[in-house]
């Protein structure tokens, strides 16, 4: 019998903090668009453009060198999400990647006098629900600064892997009248970004290679084989009458390590391997 191993590949982790995604507001005019692609964005990343809700509109003149609308009159955070009023964007590693979130390191916002003067913002992992982060209370009419904002102790957006998308929602609501603005706002009148997410990007390690060894017929006329290889990965035992790529067929699936044992072997010949699964 031919015993066979799938072979993996393990890369080296970057651990670095740097500028996830990041966009500039100083030549964004009239609401600037929707959605409103990343001015900064690390390569190994998809990043999804600002994008405004549907309930948000963008009436009258709007300030320059912002991005941003209108109608944010939902007396409650609830309320506005119901309205969609708000802004999202979203952010994702790529294949062979993950990505742990440590700040929302700058946010820059102006307001009216008449725009929201509450907010809140949120997140969610792929298609969960959303859950709060913090609450922010515009002060300004003229424009201010509220970063930093801590997410290095959310646990759900640490080491998240490239099937998991991350969007991150700010909920306005409040507003005196469904013609108050609120912008994120290019404060320091310069290129640099006016809202922006930093965290750290790892390479994916992949499950070593699985072993299969210990071979015996048991007393029952089974035949028995352990597999070994990284502890709590997942691994699949197939078996085949013959080598062709086609006929292998998945006989067990469990974490490692574990052992198998195969009752069918009423067969001239059985070959058998372990893999990852797809």
């Amino acid at each position: 019998m031919l015993f066979r191993s799938a072979l993996t590949v393990t890369f080296a982790s970057t651990g670095t903090v740097v500028t996830l995604a990041g966009w500039d507001m100083s030549g964004s005019s009239n609401y600037g668009s929707s959605p409103m692609p990343a001015t900064t964005n690390v390569p190994i990343l998809t990043v999804g453009g600002l994008t405004r809700g549907s309930g948000v509109t963008t009436l009258n003149t709007a300030t320059t060198r912002a991005w941003g609308g209108n109608n944010f009159g939902a007396a409650s955070a609830s309320a506005a999400v119901t309205a969609s009023q708000y802004a999202t964007f979203t952010i994702s590693a790529n294949a062979g990647y993950n990505v742990s979130f440590t700040s929302m390191n700058k946010y820059d916002y102006r307001r009216s006098t008449a725009g929201p003067p509450n907010g809140v913002l949120q997140y969610k992992i792929g298609s969960g629900t959303f859950t709060d982060i913090t609450n922010f209370s515009y002060t300004s009419t003229s424009g201010a600064s509220l970063g930093p904002i801590d997410l290095s102790g959310i646990a759900a957006l640490q080491n998240v892997g490239p099937s998991n998308p991350v969007t991150f929602r700010i909920v306005n609501y409040g507003a005196s009248s469904s013609g108050g603005n609120w912008y994120i706002y290019d404060l320091s009148a310069s290129t640099a970004p006016d809202l922006s997410v930093q965290g750290i990007i790892n390479t994916v390690s992949a499950p070593a290679a699985p072993a299969l060894a210990g071979f015996i017929f048991t007393t029952s006329g089974g035949f028995q084989l352990s597999l070994t290889g990284t502890t709590g990965a997942t691994y699949i035992i197939q078996s085949s009458t013959n080598l062709a790529s086609v006929n292998w067929i998945s006989l067990f699936t469990n974490t490692a390590p574990f052992a198998f044992t195969d009752l069918n072997t009423a067969l001239p010949q059985k070959f058998y391997r372990a893999v990852s699964p797809p």
